[in-house]
């Protein structure tokens, strides 16, 4: 789900995953691992998993990862 500004608010999967994204007033993400410019590029989830983001130089984003740590 994309938000008003353009931003993601929302992740989901067809495993049925559902990822709120949560952001401060200037729009920047306030909980996980953020870069300055307030774009997620890591979050850890449930079961040792780490999702990871990486973005082009416009700000959207352009590759997603998910490990799983054991």
């Amino acid at each position: 789900m994309i938000a008003v500004l353009g931003n993601r608010s929302q992740i989901t999967s067809n495993l049925d995953a559902k990822i709120d994204v949560t952001r401060n007033e200037m729009g920047n993400v306030s909980h996980p691992t953020a870069s300055c410019s307030g774009q997620e590029i890591e979050r850890s989830l449930l079961g040792d998993v780490i999702s990871k983001w990486q973005y082009d130089v416009t700000g959207r984003p352009t590759h997603g990862t998910i490990v799983a740590c054991k």
